[in-house]
């Protein structure tokens, strides 16, 4: 079961992928009406998408509200973004894009991370240390 559900998460994001580096060439060419043409454009929209998906999942974005930013130093704020970046698992390889700060105070963060295509965990960062992760 655990790898057929990673066949077809892999085959989702693939598939998007490639459905998104496409837009822009195929209106380009209904325009030209040019095959080369179409064919540089996807390549080019492909590298540019897997170069800012790579990136994004290096640093996924931060999204703190300003009521939140005195209780979060920079050394928090780091260890949340490098906790939470990357691929989510081998078993379910969605990729973070987005980190969103729900709550925090003197003693608790708690933070919603965000998966390319689909898929959001949650994480509490406290004195006692790093709080289990709930997936949605």
């Amino acid at each position: 079961m655990e790898l057929i559900l990673s066949i077809v998460v892999y085959t989702i994001q693939i598939l998007g992928i490639v459905f998104f580096a496409g837009i822009i060439p195929a209106l380009v060419f209904l325009i030209k009406k040019n095959r080369k043409t179409f064919c540089v454009m996807f390549c080019l929209c492909l590298a540019i998408e897997v170069i800012g998906i790579s990136f994004l999942m290096k640093r996924p974005l931060w999204i703190c509200p300003p009521e939140y930013e005195k209780y979060i130093s920079a050394e928090e704020q780091n260890t949340l973004i490098g906790i939470n970046s990357g691929i989510y698992s081998d078993k379910i390889p969605t990729i973070a894009a987005c980190i969103f700060v729900k709550n925090a105070d003197q003693n608790n963060i708690e933070v919603e991370t965000y998966y390319l295509m689909f898929g959001r965990t949650e994480t509490s960062l406290s004195d006692d240390g790093l709080s289990g992760t709930k997936l949605r």
